[in-house]
């Protein structure tokens, strides 16, 4: 912060008509050039006839105008302030993943991050009873990332400014020339550097905000509001459907700055939360892992499917939980007792204690009978019993029957993830597999896999799909069974064409001539096939490829 003008000036003396009348017009002419504007520029604090002072009392926001600042803060943090990700790497509480982070000493960090927009200087100005037609007025200059040295330097030059008006009316000059002046007169560059400090000295007039956490919050924060705000007056293409829509038709998500027009994304939320995959619902972009925050959904479902969507959260991240078992009679989550050798679970619901191995009620140092050696005992204990409890075992035995016979089905039909070790059903489809852990895995071999290149010639043995699948739909296609084929896929058949990336044989259906492979998601064109880069519907619109054919 940085005061200027001259003190001395400042008293209580009368304010003379012609004062009054300049100095009113002065700021009547303020507000209608910023008021309006978007944002609030100009605020009157107070007014010589309101009787809140004596004086003229203005706050004025300075907007700064940059292309693009790359911005390095030294910070000075605590221990508490330093956490580690699972992936081992160190990153600070109070920082967003957009900041670069580098320890430079004992205890001193450097934060680096690249903003468009810088908030904006607090210029305050009081006008004296003097003011114009002897004094300047008294100001007070502040901003969260100049230093002390270099509000001093414009706070000299807005007394320079004063100097050459000879009496006249001046803030505006004052505003005008912050706004377009800043970085050359400072000579900063398209780097700007803060610097961890402050002047002590008593003479000083300059204090500076030595919260530097807070610094890098404020700016990261205001450029992300002003580049929202940009991009909503403009017209941009939905990554999901590739149609055209002003920006505020979309949502865009703060942790990627990936956008999806409303109908995908209402569609997208829909989809996830009727099928209960609710942990996949993260940005539709291509491999984007970033998850739609609660604000979007809650915005584009309605009631009672937003209330499906937090009970199915609830319910698959307890599931995650290691810890976490599920009541055999009341079906609610128990937390596992710690001593791990006890394998006990206790509900606080229905108080039943049950052994977490085999969901029996709890033996405490027996081994856990299995579903055979039961169906063994109940058969044995029905043929000594009377004919009224023989009902009751032929009962038991039924049950232990068909709990074997699932038992046996599920080991046939299912694998487990590779990572959180959950049963997975493989009901149709293709051999790569998904979890609800996020793990993709190959059904064949339970290696974990990225991509479809496991299943590409000279790779693996595994096929991406069984031939008892394929049979019926590939090689046999005739026109008897073309539209019982079509049916199942839901689209018109096409022609086959290969990625001109990886090769891959790519399947074209219904009218769209935009591919994107399955394999490597390269995004290419059917009917010329070339890679197609950046925005899809321009390969279209400035080459001879139709878009639909």
């Amino acid at each position: 912060m940085a005061e200027g003008g001259i003190r001395e000036n400042y008293h209580n003396g009368n304010l003379s008509q012609e004062n009054f009348q300049e100095q009113s017009d002065e700021v009547l002419a303020l507000q209608s050039i910023y008021d309006g504007a978007g944002i609030e520029r100009i605020e009157i604090l107070s007014t010589p006839t309101d009787g809140d002072g004596e004086f003229f009392v203005l706050q004025l926001s300075v907007p700064v105008h940059t292309d693009g600042l790359a911005v390095t803060v030294n910070i000075v943090v605590t221990d508490n302030d330093v956490r580690q990700n699972p992936a081992g790497e160190i990153t600070l509480q109070f920082v967003g993943k957009d900041v670069q982070l580098e320890r430079t000493g004992d205890g001193v960090w450097t934060a680096s991050f690249n903003v468009k927009y810088l908030p904006p200087l607090s210029l305050q100005v009081v006008l004296p009873a003097t003011y114009p037609s002897q004094s300047s007025p008294v100001f007070t200059l502040s901003c969260v990332w100049l230093t002390a040295n270099q509000l001093a330097a414009l706070c000299g030059q807005l007394d320079v400014l004063w100097q050459e008006t000879e009496n006249l009316p001046v803030i505006f000059t004052w505003v005008d020339w912050l706004e377009n002046n800043i970085f050359s007169f400072l000579e900063l560059g398209n780097t700007l550097e803060v610097p961890l400090g402050k002047v002590d000295s008593d003479e000083s007039r300059i204090e500076v905000n030595t919260d530097l956490h807070q610094v890098v919050n404020t700016m990261m924060q205001y450029n992300r509001t002003l580049d929202n705000a940009e991009f909503r007056r403009s017209n941009h293409e939905c990554h999901v459907c590739f149609e055209e829509f002003p920006g505020s038709e979309f949502y865009r998500l703060d942790d990627c700055l990936h956008h999806t027009c409303r109908g995908c994304m209402e569609a997208y939320c829909q989809h996830h939360v009727s099928l209960g995959t609710v942990e996949e619902l993260r940005c539709p972009a291509t491999n984007c892992d970033v998850s739609v925050p609660p604000d979007v959904v809650h915005s584009v479902l309605p009631a009672e499917e937003v209330d499906r969507w937090e009970r199915l959260l609830l319910q698959k991240t307890l599931e995650r939980m290691s810890d976490v078992e599920w009541c055999p009679r009341c079906n609610n989550p128990v937390i596992r007792e710690e001593e791990d050798h006890l394998n006990l679970g206790h509900c606080t619901t229905c108080f039943f204690s049950f052994c977490t191995l085999c969901r029996d009620p709890w033996h405490q140092g027996e081994v856990c009978t299995t579903v055979e050696q039961k169906l063994e005992t109940v058969n044995r204990k029905g043929q000594l019993s009377s004919a009224s409890e023989r009902r009751h075992f032929e009962e038991k035995r039924r049950k232990l029957e068909e709990e074997i016979r699932t038992k046996t089905s599920l080991h046939k039909k299912t694998r487990l993830c590779p990572r959180c070790s959950a049963k997975i059903e493989k009901a149709g489809g293709c051999n790569r597999m998904k979890c609800r852990c996020g793990t993709s895995f190959c059904w064949l071999c339970g290696l974990v896999i990225n991509s479809y290149r496991h299943y590409m010639a000279g790779n693996s043995r595994c096929s991406l799909m069984d031939m008892t699948e394929l049979t019926p739909l590939v090689g046999t296609i005739t026109p008897q069974n073309v539209d019982y084929v079509q049916t199942l896929i839901g689209a018109k058949i096409r022609e086959t064409v290969s990625c001109p990336n990886c090769r891959y044989k790519n399947v074209k259906v219904d009218r769209n001539n935009h591919v994107r492979c399955r394999c490597c998601n390269t995004n290419f064109c059917y009917v010329c096939g070339m890679k197609i880069v950046g925005v899809i519907t321009t390969h279209f619109t400035q080459t001879s490829c139709p878009q639909h054919s």
